[in-house]
């Protein structure tokens, strides 16, 4: 489960909450809490950060950061015939 909200223009801020599967039969399950933000720098390039620990299961910290890239079908358009509706 994730949760996001714009709090000023080009900056999000969100909190997710997720239990992954278990990666062995009778291994410990495992739910964790994170918080983060996205900066979008326009509407193509935006910088990732979320950091977070566990609430059951072993007490890990994780934490990443991440770019992330947004593109739609404009940008292979090459400008040769109709355009695309």
């Amino acid at each position: 489960m994730m949760v996001q909200r714009h709090v000023v223009e080009k900056v999000r801020l969100g909190w997710e909450l997720y239990h992954p599967n278990i990666n062995e039969a009778g291994g410990p399950g495992d739910t964790a809490f994170n918080l983060g933000t996205i900066f979008d720098f326009n509407d193509q390039h935006h910088i990732l950060f979320s950091a977070g620990r566990s609430i059951d299961g072993p007490t890990d910290f994780q934490t990443y950061i991440a770019y992330q890239f947004t593109f739609g079908p404009e940008l292979f358009h090459s400008g040769t015939g109709a355009p695309q509706p």
